[in-house]
C-alpha cells in the first residue's frame, strides 16, 4: 500500500475524535432508580455553625455513632450503601468522559493548528471540533443535573440531610469533648509546634495531621505558634481558641510532642485512613470521603473569630454570594514546575462558562456571569477583565499583590487575605482549581462543612490536574470494579477485583508537573502475577479506603 496523503490522515483522526465524541453524545448509562429529570443544585451557605456546648466526658464507645433510637426508621428506609455509591459513580465517570473528550479534543486543535498544508481542510477540521466541544459540554451538564434530579427525586432526599446533619454533630460534639475537658492538668495532650516555612495551607494541613493524630488518640490539641513565620502572636488573632476551657494550658507528665518537621509518609499513614465506626456511613454519603473528613477538622480548626467572622458576613453580603457565582484560584508564581503545571486563565472559564450554561438550560433569562477570583498573580485579573468582558470579575482587593513577591507572600496582612480568599472560594457554588495547590485542596476540605443544605460538595469543584489528595502521602488504593484491556502502550490491564495501588508518596507532584490537564486517567501499580505500572481509566475502579479504630 502507499502512504496515505496529509489530507487522508486528517479525516482518519476526525472519525476517531467523532466516535469519541458519540460517548459523550449518546451515553450508554442505564439506571434502575427511575426517570432522570432536572434540578438546579440547593445553595444556602452559612460560616458559623453552633457546637453542642454540654460535654459530659470524652467518648469511648464507638456505639455512639450509631443512629438514636429516632433514626433507626430513617435509617431502614434509607437506600442501600450500593444504591448510593452507584448514583454518585455514574455522575463522576460523566465528568471523567467529558473531561477525556475534552483533553483529546484539546490536543487535536493543537495538532492542526500546528499543520498549514491545507488551510481549508484544517480550518473545516477545526469548526467540527468546536460543535463536538459545544454540544458535548451540555451533554455532561444536562446528564449532570438529571442526577440531581434522581438524587432528589427518589424518596431519600430527607434522608441524606438528616444523615449528613447526624455525621456532623457527631464529629464536631466529639472534637468539643476532647478539646474541652472537666480537668485540664489531668487531660493528655499532644503537643503541636507550627513551623512549617512553606505556605499558609502547607501549614494548615501540618496542623490537620496533628489535630486527627490528636483524635485517634483521645488528646486535646495545644497549638503553639511563635515558631510560624505567618503569626507568631497566635491561632487566636484570626480564629477560635481551640480549647474554650483550658486555652494552651497543660500537665507536663500527660503530655507527648507532635513535632511536624518533614513530610513523611510512614507518620502520616492516619491521614488516608476513615475511622471505623463513621466510615460506612461517610463512604455511603459523601462523594469524596476523605475531604469531608478532612473537612470536620478544619471547620473547628478555623472557626473566625468574631471580627473575622463579621467582616466575611460583610463580604459575602456585598459580594451578593445569594446570586449564583463561581469561584476560580488560578496559581502562577508558586512551585510552577516543582509541583504543577501553568494552567492558562482560559481552561479555568471554560469551565466556569459550561457551569454557567448549565444553569441557563433551564431559565428564560440569561443569567449574569459572576466569577471571584483568587490568585498569586494581579496580571490574572487584568486578563480576566481584558478576555471575558460578559464576565464582573470580583476579587478581594490586596491578595494578589500581597502574594506576587517572596517579601510580602509571608505576611500578617497576606495572612488575612489568604483566609478571606479560602473562606469565599469555599462559600460559592463553584469552584475551578488545581488540586496541586494546598489553597485549591483546604478550599475544598473546608468547603465540604460549610455548605449548608447540601449533602455532598465533591460535585461543586473540579480540579484542572489531579483528584483530591493529602500531599507527600500516598492516597487510597483503588479497586476494580470492571475489567480493563489496554488501548494505549501507556496502560496496564487490570481484571475486576484487582486491587491497583500508588507507586509512593510522589505521586502526585509527578503526575501534577507531568500532566497538563485532568484527563480521567491515574498512573497506578498492579501487584499480581508482576509488577504492572502505568495508566489506568479511573472510571472503571473506585478508591479502596482503610478504615482504622479511631477510639483505642
Amino acid at each position: 500500500m502507499g502512504r496515505q496523503s496529509p489530507k487522508n490522515k486528517i479525516y482518519v483522526i476526525l472519525i476517531i475524535i467523532t466516535l469519541s465524541a458519540l460517548f459523550v453524545l449518546i451515553p450508554n448509562i442505564r439506571s434502575d432508580f427511575g426517570f432522570i429529570l432536572f434540578t438546579s443544585p440547593p445553595r444556602v451557605y452559612n460560616t458559623v455553625y453552633e457546637i453542642k456546648k454540654n460535654p459530659t466526658s470524652k467518648f469511648k464507645d464507638v456505639s455512639t455513632a450509631l443512629p438514636s433510637k429516632k433514626s433507626y426508621k430513617r435509617l431502614l428506609e434509607s437506600p442501600s450503601s450500593l444504591m448510593e455509591q452507584t448514583r454518585r459513580k455514574i455522575g463522576q465517570t460523566i465528568q471523567d468522559q467529558w473531561l477525556f473528550l475534552l483533553n483529546q479534543i484539546h490536543n487535536m486543535q493543537k495538532l492542526l493548528s500546528s499543520n498549514s498544508s491545507n488551510s481549508n481542510i484544517i480550518s473545516k477540521s477545526k469548526n467540527i471540533l468546536q460543535f463536538i466541544a459545544a454540544h458535548g459540554s451540555e451533554y455532561n451538564s444536562v446528564l449532570q443535573m438529571e442526577l440531581k434530579k434522581l438524587a432528589s427525586e427518589d424518596g431519600f432526599n430527607d434522608w441524606r440531610l438528616k444523615e449528613a446533619q447526624d455525621l456532623k454533630e457527631i464529629v464536631q460534639e466529639r472534637i468539643f469533648k476532647l478539646q474541652n475537658p472537666g480537668n485540664c492538668s489531668e487531660d493528655p495532650v499532644l503537643v503541636c509546634n507550627l513551623d512549617n516555612p512553606s505556605g499558609f495551607a502547607s501549614g494548615v494541613h501540618d496542623v490537620l495531621w496533628c489535630f486527627i493524630k490528636a483524635y485517634k488518640e483521645q488528646r486535646r490539641l495545644v497549638l503553639l505558634t511563635r515558631h510560624w513565620h505567618y503569626e507568631q502572636n497566635g491561632w487566636e488573632m484570626l480564629f477560635l481558641p481551640l480549647s474554650e476551657t483550658c486555652g494552651n494550658k497543660h500537665s507536663i507528665d500527660r503530655t507527648i510532642a507532635c513535632p511536624i518537621g518533614r513530610n513523611s509518609n510512614k507518620a502520616r499513614w492516619i491521614m488516608r485512613a476513615l475511622p471505623q465506626d463513621l466510615g460506612p456511613r461517610i463512604i455511603k454519603l459523601y462523594g469524596d470521603p476523605l475531604a469531608w473528613w478532612y473537612g470536620q477538622f478544619l471547620y473547628y480548626l478555623m472557626r473566625p473569630n468574631p471580627q473575622l467572622n463579621a467582616h466575611l458576613e460583610h463580604l459575602i453580603q456585598v459580594l451578593l454570594f445569594s446570586e449564583p457565582i463561581a469561584a476560580i484560584h488560578v496559581r502562577r508564581t508558586d512551585k510552577i514546575g516543582s509541583e504543577a503545571t501553568l494552567h492558562d486563565l482560559e481552561e479555568y472559564m471554560e469551565h466556569v462558562e459550561a457551569y454557567f450554561k448549565g444553569l441557563e438550560m433551564t431559565q428564560l433569562e440569561t443569567i449574569k456571569r459572576r466569577v471571584y477570583i483568587a490568585t498569586d498573580d494581579p496580571r490574572v485579573l487584568i486578563e480576566c477583565f481584558t478576555n471575558f468582558p460578559m464576565y464582573e470579575c470580583l476579587y478581594y482587593n490586596g491578595s494578589a499583590e500581597m502574594a506576587l513577591t517572596h517579601e510580602t507572600r509571608y505576611s500578617n496582612a497576606s495572612l488575612l487575605n489568604l483566609v478571606i480568599d479560602i473562606f469565599l472560594m469555599s462559600s460559592t457554588d463553584y469552584l475551578v482549581c488545581t488540586q496541586s495547590s494546598g489553597m485549591c485542596r483546604l478550599a475544598y476540605e473546608l468547603k465540604q462543612a460549610l455548605v449548608e443544605n447540601l449533602t455532598d460538595a465533591s460535585d461543586t469543584v473540579l480540579s484542572l490536574d489531579i483528584p483530591h489528595h493529602y500531599a507527600y502521602v500516598t492516597p487510597p488504593a483503588r479497586k476494580a470494579i470492571y475489567n480493563h484491556k489496554p488501548k494505549s502502550t501507556k496502560e496496564i490491564p487490570f481484571e475486576r477485583g484487582n486491587i491497583l495501588t500508588h507507586k509512593d508518596e510522589y505521586c502526585t507532584v509527578r503526575a501534577a508537573v507531568r500532566g497538563k490537564m485532568a484527563n480521567g486517567f491515574v498512573n497506578m501499580v498492579l501487584k499480581e502475577k508482576e509488577i504492572l505500572e502505568g495508566l489506568i481509566p479511573m472510571y472503571k475502579t473506585r478508591k479502596s479506603f482503610e478504615l482504622v479504630n479511631f477510639a483505642e
